[in-house]
């Protein structure tokens, strides 16, 4: 998904700003609950996400997929941002590797015990 495909998603203009994302994710999410259109819900979730999610871009950003259509406008926010709030993101980032090294399938399985 490209910047301009969320912005499609959710009926946004190209300068549309965090306040006006919000706004147009909770009116389509109304129009489209996800116990009656759970497809469509999905993909104004997911664009939504994809415009709001400071973890999400940063996986991006640094993902070896990159190549597939992103460029730098795709990450621009108006939010300043606190030192926390980065210190979180790439904390997040990291439990995530850590999660596929340890379940590559992306499932966690039954832990094995081990008896002393």
């Amino acid at each position: 998904m490209t910047r301009q495909d969320a912005l499609n998603e959710l009926n946004l203009p190209e300068k549309a700003g965090d306040e006006e994302m919000e706004q147009a994710y909770r009116r389509l999410v109304r129009r489209y609950p996800p116990e009656f259109n759970p497809e469509r819900f999905q993909k104004i979730d997911e664009a939504y996400r994809f415009l709001t999610s400071l973890p999400d871009m940063i996986e991006r950003l640094i993902s070896p997929s990159v190549g597939v259509g992103l460029s730098s406008s795709d990450f621009q926010f108006s939010a300043v941002l606190s030192p926390e709030a980065v210190d979180e993101a790439l904390a997040s980032l990291s439990r995530g590797g850590r999660m596929s090294a340890l379940w590559p399938t992306g499932q966690p399985g039954v832990r094995k015990t081990v008896n002393n």
